[in-house]
């Protein structure tokens, strides 16, 4: 076989993979259940557990005067301020997933499903190890006599 030939044979190979991959075309390009995800997640969950303190307690292994006190003392360390590309992760949804994470030791990827929006990596929704110690010490401090 003459290296024309082989320059030819190669130039035909080569242009049905591209033929081929410029078919393949998504399916979708988002996933229906992740667009519902602001109303299912984990937020719209506690708006209702409110309702069942039993369950509140459950779920957070606190009740909801502390967790509301714990928002307001948190808050100010843990607020971010919205982009032009996306709005910020809320102290309410911060605290809840990471209070979720420390009272049932769930992995990283079965937190990712309770995230409310999924352009954030769950450990950017977590606190930092700077901002445990300060929940811990207002932890500490909040104790009722």
């Amino acid at each position: 076989m003459s290296s024309e030939e082989k320059l030819a044979l190669a130039a035909i190979a080569i242009s049905v993979v591209v033929k081929k991959r410029r078919r393949q075309s998504r399916r979708e390009w988002v996933k229906q259940w992740l667009l519902k995800r602001p109303k299912q997640s984990h937020t719209t969950l506690l708006e209702e557990l409110r309702l069942y303190p039993a369950d509140f307690q459950n779920y957070l292994r606190m009740d909801h005067d502390i967790y509301n006190e714990l928002l307001q003392l948190i808050s100010p360390l843990i607020v971010k301020q919205d982009t032009n590309c996306r709005d910020a992760i809320t102290p309410h949804e911060r605290l809840a997933v990471t209070l979720t994470y420390l009272a049932t030791g769930r992995s990283y990827a079965d937190l990712v499903f309770q995230t409310p929006r999924r352009s954030h990596p769950i450990t950017a929704v977590l606190f930092p190890p700077g901002h445990l110690n300060k929940l811990f010490a207002l932890c500490l401090g909040l104790s009722r006599t």
